[in-house]
């Protein structure tokens, strides 16, 4: 599966390295400040407080460190991975050149916020609709 993807910026960079996913909670939402309550649908949790989940992609680095993807990606790289998954985070891997032209650009930076108490329900980790997600 190749997606765009945000990652940390400055000042909050994502760890690079060898991990695993030791931890997988579908419906999580942000502990800490800022925005105490954020949704963060299909977490995959591969260091301490670090892990892939759903939200907007920008085309620049604009994530507190995480891996954010785009809500459908998130649910089908949710539904293909298990604990103990293997995850190689570098600044470029030899998979970039064969596969990286082939990803679809997104840039969700100008999108608004849904408003705060859709995001807040629990309606918001329905997951999406269509056919990307496999059994698990």
């Amino acid at each position: 599966m190749a997606v765009q993807a945000n990652v940390g910026k400055p000042g909050a960079p994502t760890p690079h390295g060898h991990f695993t996913i030791y931890s997988k909670q579908k419906e999580r939402r942000r502990q800490s400040e800022p925005d105490r309550g954020y949704p963060m649908a299909y977490w995959c949790e591969f260091a301490p407080a670090y892990g892939f989940h759903e939200g907007f992609v920008w085309p620049v680095p604009h994530t507190h460190g995480c891996v954010r993807l785009h809500r459908e990606a998130a649910a089908r790289l949710f539904a293909l991975t298990r604990i103990g998954t293997p995850v190689e985070i570098a600044s470029s891997l030899p998979e970039d050149k064969e596969y990286g032209n082939l990803v679809r650009r997104l840039d969700q930076s100008r999108d608004p916020d849904p408003p705060r108490s859709q995001m807040m329900s629990a309606s918001w980790f329905n997951d999406p609709p269509g056919p990307l997600l496999v059994d698990q």
